[in-house]
C-alpha cells in the first residue's frame, strides 16, 4: 500500500476520534470505514448501500491509500459506526485534515466554473434555480464544489 501524505494525515488525524466500538467488533478499522464514506459520498453515494457498492467497485483504488484487511464492510456495519459517532468531532477531524491538505502554494491558480442546472425550477415549493459552483486547485488536485 503506498499512502500519501494525505491518506497518512487522514489517518493520523482521524485516529484521533475514539473508536465507539467494542474491541471484540472492530473488524474494520475505523480510518478505513471513515475514508471509504468520504471517497463515496464525494462519488455521489447518499445511502449506506451505496457506500457499501461503491467499496466494492473501488476496492482496489481505496487499497493504494488505505488498508482494507477484511475487505469492504457491509452496509450495515458502515451505518452501525457512524451512528455512534459525533458529528461535531468528525466535522472538526474533516476540518482539520482539509487544512492539512489544502494548503495552495504561491502564485497558484484555481479555475472556477459555475453552472445553472436547466429544470431545476420546482414550482411547488417556490424554489429557485439550482447554481453550482467548482473550483479546481491544480496543483493539489482537488475539486471544491
Amino acid at each position: 500500500m503506498g499512502e500519501s501524505p494525505d491518506a497518512a494525515s487522514f489517518v493520523e488525524i482521524f485516529n484521533s476520534i475514539k473508536d465507539p466500538r467494542l474491541a471484540r467488533t472492530r473488524l474494520h478499522p475505523l480510518s478505513s470505514i471513515l475514508m471509504l464514506c468520504l471517497c463515496a459520498v464525494i462519488c455521489g453515494a447518499d445511502t449506506m448501500m451505496a457506500i457499501e457498492r461503491y467499496g466494492h467497485n473501488k476496492i482496489d483504488f481505496l487499497k493504494q491509500w488505505i488498508p482494507f484487511p477484511h475487505g469492504i464492510p457491509s452496509h450495515d456495519t458502515i451505518a452501525r459506526v457512524l451512528a455512534k459517532l459525533n458529528p461535531m468531532v468528525l466535522e472538526s477531524c474533516f476540518a482539520q485534515w482539509m487544512s492539512d491538505v489544502a494548503q495552495l502554494s504561491e502564485h497558484e491558480v484555481v479555475a472556477i466554473d459555475g453552472k445553472t442546472l436547466c429544470r431545476a425550477w420546482d414550482k411547488h415549493q417556490g424554489r429557485e434555480f439550482v447554481h453550482m459552483v467548482s473550483a479546481w486547485a491544480n496543483f493539489n488536485r482537488m475539486v471544491l464544489t
